[in-house]
C-alpha cells in the first residue's frame, strides 16, 4: 500500500511540476501526463521491500534472487502436498466381516 500511495504523491507533484515547466496548454498536458507516469513507476519501485533470506539481503548474495525463487518454489509444492498425518486417496480402510450364514464347519 505505501508504494501505491508514494507512486500516486510523487508522480501527481512530478505532473505539476512538468506541467508549470512546460507553460500548460496541451504541451503542458503531455509533459504532465509522462512525468506522472514516470514518477509513479520510480516512487513504486524505489519503496518495494527487500526480500531477505534469513537475516541476509536477496540482492547482497550471489545469484540471490534466483535462490529467492527456488525457495519460492519448493514452498509452494510442499503447500500444494498433501500432510503426512491425512490420510491418502489411495489407502482405503479395512472392511467390516461378513456375517457369515453358515458354519465354517463340514457337515458330518
Amino acid at each position: 500500500m505505501l508504494q501505491v500511495i508514494c507512486g500516486f504523491v510523487v508522480g501527481l507533484l512530478l505532473a505539476g511540476l512538468g506541467f508549470g515547466l512546460a507553460g500548460g496548454g496541451v504541451p503542458g498536458l503531455i509533459v504532465a501526463v509522462v512525468l506522472a507516469a514516470l514518477g509513479y513507476i520510480a516512487a513504486s519501485t524505489l519503496t518495494e521491500p527487500e526480500r531477505r533470506i534469513g537475516k541476509m539481503l536477496v540482492s547482497a548474495l550471489p545469484n540471490g534472487q534466483k535462490a529467492a525463487d527456488t525457495i519460492d518454489a519448493a514452498n509452494a509444492r510442499l503447500n500444494s502436498t498433501q500432510s503426512p498425518c491425512s490420510p491418502s486417496k489411495y489407502v482405503t480402510q479395512p472392511s467390516k466381516p461378513k456375517p457369515m450364514t453358515s458354519s465354517p464347519l463340514p457337515k458330518i
